[in-house]
């Protein structure tokens, strides 16, 4: 959870140019981006794509194998997102899918028994993430199309949820839920 909470200024990455949402006091628009929604948001999402595929798959933790590469993920994630933010000058949402994605493989490169935990991880956390947008969007039926930049990304909405969300769902899943494991160099046991 402490790692989650130094990705909390994602929101400098990304408001204006995918989004630009209504925050509590306006603070995402004087501070750039951060806001107390981003480091709630964070938090929670954070925590919920760490422990999903456990409790789905009733999965414990058990013996501690040698491990040392405990920041190399989120390390090669950085320096890759950098790069390729740099070359590319994509929309700030494609960084952040790149650094969630790379730092994946990474991950499962370095510890092949997280392959499984990583792919149903991100699968499960994308799935509970777009049901939770779907949710959003029959509350706040304009609000994606109020608040995100359409213009900027793909255009290619899943039920009225853009596409780079899902794929941002799923990198993030993928990078997160097995991160306790990676970082510790502990083990699943079924």
């Amino acid at each position: 959870m402490t790692i989650t909470s130094q990705f909390t200024s994602v929101g400098e990455l990304t408001v204006p140019g995918y989004w630009h949402p209504p925050t509590l006091f306006n603070l995402g628009f004087i501070t750039g981006g951060l806001s107390i929604e981003d480091a709630l948001f964070s938090f929670l999402v954070g925590g919920i794509a760490t422990v999903i595929y456990e409790v789905v798959f009733n999965s414990s933790i058990k013996l501690k194998v040698h491990h040392r590469h405990h920041l190399g993920a989120f390390l090669f994630g950085f320096i890759f997102s950098a790069a390729f933010a740099f070359i590319y000058k994509p929309n700030p949402i494609y960084a952040l899918i790149a650094f969630g994605l790379s730092g994946a493989i990474f991950l499962c490169v370095v510890r092949r028994d997280l392959i499984l935990h990583s792919l149903f991880g991100g699968v499960l956390f994308m799935l509970l993430y777009f049901f939770n947008f779907l949710i959003f969007n029959s509350w706040f039926p304009y609000f994606v199309d109020s608040y995100y930049n359409l213009k900027n990304i793909s255009g290619i909405m899943v039920l009225s949820v853009p596409f780079e969300e899902l794929l941002y769902a799923l990198s993030f899943g993928m990078l997160w839920a097995p991160v306790y494991e990676y970082e510790h160099g502990l083990k699943n046991k079924k």
